[in-house]
């Protein structure tokens, strides 16, 4: 009978279970270091990482490779108003929340939009009518939206950091009539 090496040697820990020592997948990333602390990229003042919900990520997926004229949009509601952001019921709209309350929103321009002027004015179109029907105060709305083509929206999440940077601002039927 053949005996193993594993056999002969001492049990260290005794009838306990042996600790986890870890594995590829539970390692620190690359380039920790325990003596420096951890810290969020960006700094102190960096905005938390946006969740991008599984249904904006696959239809960029599917849409990244045509050559079609998109808008990403971040809708919120200001503070102190009441209502919530729901899903949006509108063929040229795909809408889904966020974690933190904000409705992501990806608008697919007609062919003959081509410019962001024209693009800014297609959007708040649909945005209003969209929140209309909802009975959502106009007022309350802030957004945020970046216009690109599909070629340029990339894997990561360099796209939903520009969407981010940009400044919210109200949503006004008002503004739908003005002019570069």
């Amino acid at each position: 009978m053949p005996t193993t090496v594993a056999a002969h040697l001492p049990d260290r820990f005794g009838d306990r279970e042996q600790p986890n020592r870890g594995s590829v997948l539970t390692a620190p990333p690359f380039g920790f270091s325990p003596e420096l602390p951890l810290r969020r990229p960006g700094g102190p003042t960096a905005r938390p990482a946006l969740s991008v919900p599984e249904l904006i990520q696959s239809s960029l997926r599917r849409l990244r490779g045509l050559h079609v004229r998109l808008s990403l949009c971040r809708v919120s509601l200001r503070q102190g108003s009441d209502g919530r952001l729901t899903a949006i019921d509108d063929p040229y709209l795909i809408a889904a929340p966020a974690r933190d309350g904000a409705l992501i929103v990806v608008f697919i321009h007609p062919a003959d939009v081509t410019d962001d002027v024209l693009a800014e004015q297609a959007l708040c179109q649909r945005l209003v009518g969209a929140f209309y029907r909802q009975r959502l105060p106009l007022w309350a709305l802030r957004y945020s939206c970046w216009h690109c083509d599909a070629a340029a929206v990339d894997e990561g999440a360099a796209s939903f950091d520009v969407l981010l940077s940009q400044p919210p601002q109200p949503l006004r039927p008002s503004s739908l009539g003005r002019t570069a």
